[in-house]
């Protein structure tokens, strides 16, 4: 055996003698025997536990009857375990609470003679029977636990009730001016005093209330004293209480209140000297396992005052790409055809200035410059797109010498002015999707600002006692946080995290099925877990898809999980079955998921990436359909840019959702068709590609959906994908198919 473990059982025996003294003195048995009981509950080795509780037994009544009075119950527990181990039955409290009401059956009946003793050892039998469970959660707390995890409600009290027993014990031990009582009392109240002053008072009142049953009225008030002094002072200076108990207990002797036993003041002196020397490492941890909602409070305050904080740098934010999004409105142009006037006066500046025959033209003219006659050629050139020698006036064919430079200079100029012009529209056209991409920022931030703006509203009572059934599991969990719409952040061990303890008392605690929606890991081996409500409904989903060759394909589809339980499939169809159509399928896909998961809305998310893939400046489009459903409610937004049409099964009867709107990348601006409904378990949501649609048919798929008879999506997908193989035929123009069947349930 373990030096530890000798210690501990050393322990027990001094504890079961100063129980069965207490019994003895008080006339009531109910604490060695509900002790032994609690001890054998709590996993304490019975061959070696039963010799000690005979022991204790003996030295304080060494009679036969007290002998067998104390072997009954020996028998009772060693019998007990060897049934339940034989049997596989789990020792529960209940089955041990019954035993030790039984084991006091034999007192019961040696020492009962009289009225008077039967209503006594009844007394006794319910005192056992208290006293069971305070020992079951006091050894639980010293045992099992150890301390390492705040105190709950009950075991608090049963804490108050066995520094009550030390009190009442101690009240029956001492002689004359000699009391024990006081140095254990006072010193107790020292150490409790290390964890808070509450802590001291709360173990005074147990110490008065036990040693005044003991009939110590005057140590009662006494004990009161130095509870109430030592309250006063800080915990490092507790023993000034202790000083200032001695200096009260003195002056009620000397006034006639209490009676006159001055040598009696030695014992809370010795107390306070012990307290004085009390290494700090016990002081430390007696403070430890003071549990206060203090440092909680001021989290949660600064926890509100951050995020008020951070909503106004996002309004802030979001005004200020309002306001480049408005600069840049403001500074878009819309350019149309060159200005032949600003072309001619170049020309001319050009061809005429240095010209030998500009004198004659210019007199010819009656003095005025050839820029009008050369306007005229200029004109001509920009409305036509390319200036030509029959573009030339009357004037210029007769007389102008170098018209074919003038034609080469005004060809050269309008070339010029039209890459010009491309590059400000194209300038133009990336200033416009950037505005849209900023106002649409701009609106996010915004409603952003407002959604983080809402303080957090905790519910601290479902927090604390979330926290006392961890700790009564041996869960220690800390930063416990409970707000908003039943959200749960609280951070434990990464230990604990697995155990299936944990989520059994979140659900319990909760009242509802939780789900574990985020686990970071953070420092010390902990875990920071994010618990939401478990959704109402899962969605279920078969999917199928077929490549035309072998080059690539265009489809691309994907299901993916979203903030506040909602579930978004996506399906998308690029132009084309080869490798460039499946990149740019594979990029939309990824942009919509991306900008969805950001929170966007989906007018914004589709007109975001459309602006994006038409810049890429090739002629590549892709029809998209997404579906967003709410596992909360089973709500459905479908929402179609340039995709085929989608059906919903419903109890054998088909309904249509139809297409309508433009491809992403086409057109910018282009609207998608958006529709709305409500799902029911057993109803399907069926989306298809073009391909599909072009082999079976809008009838066909009516049809063939109709008849179906099957609650499994895979199957729905299957049989669509397998008429799509067979009604497609050997076409060299065959298209890609794919088919996303998904239902809740």
């Amino acid at each position: 055996m373990k030096r530890a473990q000798i210690l501990e059982y050393a322990v027990f025996l001094a504890i079961l003698v100063f129980l069965h003294y207490a019994e003895a003195r008080l006339g009531v048995r109910a604490f060695a025997l509900a002790f032994y009981f609690a001890a054998v509950y709590n996993r304490r080795n019975v061959l070696i536990l039963s010799p000690i509780f005979l022991v204790s037994s003996a030295i304080v009544s060494p009679t036969l009857d007290s002998l067998i009075i104390s072997a009954c119950p020996v028998a009772l527990a060693l019998i007990l375990l060897f049934v339940l181990y034989k049997a596989r039955i789990k020792m529960r409290l209940g089955i041990m609470a019954a035993a030790c009401a039984l084991a006091t059956l034999p007192r019961a009946f040696l020492e009962t003679g009289s009225a008077r003793e039967a209503v006594v050892t009844a007394a006794g039998i319910a005192a056992t029977l208290v006293m069971f469970f305070v020992f079951v959660a006091a050894e639980y707390l010293v045992l099992v636990k150890r301390f390492r995890f705040p105190l709950t409600r009950g075991e608090t009290a049963a804490l108050a009730v066995c520094i009550a027993l030390v009190g009442l014990g101690m009240g029956y031990a001492g002689t004359g001016d000699i009391e024990f009582y006081y140095v254990v009392a006072v010193y107790l109240i020292f150490v409790t005093a290390s964890a808070s002053r509450g802590a001291a008072l709360f173990a005074g009142a147990a110490l008065a209330a036990g040693v005044a049953v003991s009939g110590g009225a005057e140590a009662a008030l006494y004990t009161a004293l130095y509870a109430l002094f030592t309250s006063l002072f800080p915990a490092d200076y507790a023993y000034f209480g202790g000083v200032a108990g001695i200096a009260a207990s003195a002056a009620l002797m000397l006034a006639g209140v209490t009676e006159p036993r001055y040598l009696l003041l030695a014992m809370p002196a010795a107390a306070t000297v012990l307290a004085i020397a009390t290494p700090k490492k016990l002081k430390a941890f007696v403070h430890s396992l003071a549990v206060t909602d203090g440092a909680y409070s001021v989290t949660r305050t600064v926890i509100n005052r951050n995020r008020n904080a951070l909503a106004l740098k996002l309004d802030r934010l979001g005004e200020g790409l309002n306001e480049m999004s408005g600069i840049l409105s403001d500074d878009s142009r819309a350019d149309g055809l060159p200005d032949s006037d600003e072309i001619a006066k170049e020309v001319t500046e050009r061809c005429c200035k240095e010209c030998l025959n500009a004198h004659e033209c210019r007199t010819a003219l009656g003095g005025n410059s050839t820029e009008s006659v050369i306007g005229e050629l200029t004109a001509s050139a920009v409305y036509s797109g390319k200036a030509s020698i029959l573009d030339a006036s009357p004037f210029l064919s007769s007389r102008c010498r170098k018209l074919h430079g003038v034609i080469a200079v005004t060809n050269e100029i309008l070339a010029r002015e039209k890459r010009a012009a491309d590059l400000r529209a194209g300038a133009d056209e990336s200033r416009k999707l950037l505005r849209d991409q900023l106002g649409s920022l701009a609106e996010i931030l915004i409603s952003l600002a407002s959604e983080v703006g809402e303080p957090l509203v905790y519910d601290n009572p479902r927090e604390k006692r979330l926290k006392e059934e961890l700790n009564r599991r041996l869960i220690s969990a800390r930063e416990i946080y409970i707000y908003g719409n039943g959200e749960l952040s609280m951070c434990v061990k990464e230990g604990d995290a697995e155990r299936a303890a944990l989520a059994e008392t979140v659900n319990a605690v909760m009242e509802r099925r939780m789900c574990l929606a985020d686990k970071t890991p953070t420092v010390n081996g902990m875990l920071n877990l994010t618990y939401e409500p478990m959704p109402r409904y899962r969605v279920a989903y078969g999917d199928r898809v077929v490549a035309a060759g072998e080059d690539g394909c265009g489809d691309k589809e994907n299901v993916v999980r979203l903030s506040s339980g909602k579930v978004m499939i996506v399906l998308s169809d690029g132009m084309g079955h080869d490798a460039p159509a499946a990149r740019n399928s594979r990029y939309a896909v990824s942009l919509i998921e991306s900008f969805y998961k950001a929170g966007f809305e989906h007018k914004t998310v589709l007109r975001s990436v459309g602006g994006l893939l038409a810049l890429r400046g090739k002629e590549e489009f892709n029809a998209v359909d997404i579906a967003v459903i709410d596992t909360f409610t089973g709500d459905v937004d479908i929402i179609k840019q340039g995709a085929r049409e989608s059906f919903i099964v419903r109890k054998g009867e088909v309904e249509v959702v139809e297409c309508g709107s433009l491809p992403l990348g086409i057109v910018l601006g282009a609207e998608p068709v958006t529709y709305s409904t409500r799902l029911t378990p057993g109803e399907f949501l069926v989306m298809v590609t073009d391909g599909v649609i072009d082999a079976i048919g809008r009838e066909g798929l009516t049809e063939l959906l109709s008849g179906l008879n099957t609650v499994n999506p895979d199957d729905v997908a299957e049989a669509v994908i397998g008429n799509f193989m067979r009604l497609r035929g050997e076409d060299a123009e065959r298209d890609d198919g794919s088919v996303i069947a998904a239902r809740i349930f």
